[in-house]
C-alpha cells in the first residue's frame, strides 16, 4: 500500500492511502455514456460504435445531450469536457478522443419528467462533467483509503497500532478528515 500521508491526535493515528484496488466508475449507475477512441489506450466504448463516424450517424436519429472529452497526456492523463482549460490547448499532448453523452429517453427516465427544458439540460452537463472528472482522477490513481488506529503502549514502552476503522474509494482527501473533525488542521506527515 502507499502511504500518501498520516496524522497523529491524541491516542489516534489516521493513515491515508493510494486505493489500488478502487472499481472503474464506468461500472457505477453512470447517467452517461463513454465514447472514446484513442490508438494508445483503451477507453469506454457504451455505446459500441466503431469510430467517430458511427456515433455521428446515430446522432442524426436520436436526441441527446453531447458533451466533447479532451484529453491531456503528459506525465498522466487528464480529461475534461472543455478544452479552454490549461493545459488542453497544448496541441502536442491533448485533443479530442470523444464524447459522453446521455439520450433523452434516458433523461426522462432519470428525473421521471415528460419534457426536457433547459434547466434539466444544465443539470445533466453538471453530472456528465462530474462523471469524466472522477473517471480523470481514477486513471490517475487518485482514489483514496484510510485506516484510523488507536496508539497503544505495552509494558516495555513500545507503541502499538490497534486498527478501529477502515474504509477505500474515496476520491477526496478532504471527504476522509471530513469524517474525523479531530484531525482537522492536524500536523501531516507526507507518506
Amino acid at each position: 500500500m502507499n502511504l500518501i500521508k498520516k496524522a497523529r491526535v491524541g491516542d489516534e493515528e489516521l493513515r491515508i492511502y493510494q486505493d489500488e484496488n478502487a472499481d472503474s466508475p464506468r461500472d457505477w449507475d453512470n447517467l452517461g455514456k463513454m465514447v472514446m477512441w484513442h490508438r494508445s489506450y483503451k477507453f469506454p466504448n457504451e455505446g459500441d460504435f466503431k469510430d467517430p463516424q458511427a456515433f455521428y450517424s446515430w446522432l442524426k436519429e436520436n436526441k441527446a445531450v453531447v458533451l466533447s472529452v479532451y484529453m491531456y497526456e503528459h506525465s498522466g492523463i487528464a480529461l475534461s469536457t472543455d478544452n479552454s482549460e490549461y493545459p488542453f490547448t497544448d496541441s502536442w499532448d491533448s485533443g479530442q478522443v470523444g464524447f459522453i453523452y446521455c439520450d433523452y429517453e434516458t433523461i426522462k427516465k432519470e428525473y421521471s419528467i415528460k419534457r426536457i427544458s433547459k434547466a434539466t439540460i444544465k443539470r445533466v452537463k453538471e453530472v456528465l462533467n462530474g462523471e469524466i472528472k472522477t473517471y480523470s482522477q481514477y486513471l490517475n490513481n487518485e482514489v483514496y483509503g484510510f485506516i484510523l488506529s488507536r496508539i497503544e503502549e505495552c509494558n516495555l514502552g513500545h507503541e502499538h497500532l490497534t486498527d478501529i476503522d477502515s474504509c477505500w474509494g474515496f476520491y477526496n482527501i478532504d471527504t476522509i478528515i471530513e469524517e474525523y473533525p479531530q484531525f482537522k488542521g492536524a500536523e501531516w506527515e507526507s507518506g
